[in-house]
């Protein structure tokens, strides 16, 4: 019972950091409390999102599939699929992210991740039905941004420069307003674990698309 108590204030402070972006602060609650619970899945989970916002996104992977061995949860599918986006390893990022849809087909980051790896790739109908369907659901940084880059290389261009612009309309809103709240997990962090929904930080470079690691 005592363990069960400390951990949720662990839990509980750890969403709270990264909610306010506190990396530093983040890092201070989990490198103890990992090292005691190291076979906790929400622990490792929460250790491959700062490791993934720190820029450390192998040593993210080797967390989130761990996280997985543990716990076969979609979100973390989701994550893995980012990192191994960013290592520019598609082939094994489409293999997790198809794992991810087959646990959860609605969940906004895995649709954005899966449509991102098809930016550049010399294949943008392969990935403009995922981010069509997660602008829909709507609410996840990104969509439709990335919808825009693989409608501009399909020669969609009146579509292709609406979202583009949409996409910039929305980070310069981010970037002076603030992020609105959401239920589900985001790169700035939502009020609501994605440990608990099964339900983004940035990928690579607006050149390439961006990617969504969905974070506490």
């Amino acid at each position: 019972m005592t363990e069960e108590v400390a951990l949720d204030g662990v839990y509980a402070a750890t969403e709270e950091a990264f909610r306010k972006e506190n990396l530093e602060r983040a890092e201070y609650l989990l490198m103890p409390a990992i090292d005691q619970f190291p076979n906790d899945a929400r622990l490792l989970f929460y250790t491959g999102c700062l490791l993934f916002k720190k820029g450390y996104v192998h040593l993210a992977a080797l967390a989130f599939k761990r996280a997985i061995e543990l716990d076969d949860a979609p979100h973390v599918y989701s994550n893995l699929g980012a990192c191994y986006r960013r290592m520019n390893l598609n082939d094994q990022g489409l293999e997790v992210l198809r794992l991810a849809l087959d646990r959860s087909p609605d969940y906004a980051p895995t649709l954005v991740n899966i449509g991102s790896m098809y930016v550049n790739e010399g294949n943008p109908a392969g990935g403009i039905p995922y981010l069509e369907r997660a602008v829909e659901i709507g609410g996840e940084r990104g969509a439709v941004w990335n919808l825009g880059l693989l409608y501009l290389e399909s020669a969609r261009f009146a579509e292709g420069f609406d979202n583009y612009r949409a996409g910039v309309q929305h980070e310069r809103a981010e970037r002076k307003y603030g992020s609105p709240s959401r239920s589900c997990s985001r790169p700035s962090c939502s009020p609501r674990s994605a440990a608990r929904a099964s339900g983004s930080s940035s990928g690579a470079s607006r050149a390439s698309g961006t990617s969504s690691c969905s974070a506490p």
